[in-house]
């Protein structure tokens, strides 16, 4: 399975949120990895954002790589540790995000487009 695509969640309540220490650190992880570009999309939640980074589909980073991204780029902690036991686990599909959140049949959070393809380099 190929990973080259890492997904944060901000449960902070601000949208848009602040970009620059993210992209400040993701750059550097960029760097180290010999990543040249990448591309990212945001969304608006009830509780902050969905931010999904995708990097060229020769990038193959391993789920510990993905796991340090998301950490680092301030994904929310709860959910990594969870992803952690998860691919302690070696459980497949273990970095969830979801885009839809229900409750019995009410829709209790869902995300809304924001903004598409800010090139990262």
């Amino acid at each position: 399975m190929s990973l080259n695509e890492i997904k944060i969640d901000l449960d902070d309540g601000v949208f848009p949120p602040d970009l620059d220490s993210m992209r400040k650190r993701l750059n550097q992880l960029m760097y180290i990895d010999k990543i040249d570009r990448a591309v990212m999309t945001m969304y608006r939640t009830k509780k902050g954002s969905h931010i999904y980074i995708a990097f060229p589909k020769n990038i193959d980073l391993t789920p510990e790589q993905v796991l340090i991204y998301q950490m680092l780029c301030g994904s929310d902690l709860n959910r990594e540790l969870c992803n952690y036991e998860r691919i302690q686990k070696g459980m497949r599909g273990w970095n969830v995000l979801f885009k839809l959140k229900k409750q019995g049949r009410k829709i209790i959070s869902r995300e809304s487009y924001y903004t598409v393809e800010q090139v990262i380099r």
